[in-house]
């Protein structure tokens, strides 16, 4: 099971996916999307997880 919640600001949008697979699904997510960001954006993103929880916070320009 997966669910997922988007909230968007004027500093940022923020992603929150909640899951029931593993903390080292988490980390792969993390790993993943922080890679590609950095790649094809040149910006850093403010990650933070769990075992069953990954947020991440994409800053609007």
């Amino acid at each position: 099971m997966m669910q997922h919640d988007i909230v968007h600001d004027n500093k940022a949008y923020t992603f929150k996916i909640k899951h029931d697979l593993n903390a080292k699904w988490s980390l792969y997510l993390q790993t993943v999307v922080t890679k590609l960001f950095h790649d094809v954006i040149k910006k850093r993103l403010e990650v933070r997880t769990t075992k069953n929880t990954i947020v991440f916070v994409f800053p609007i320009s």
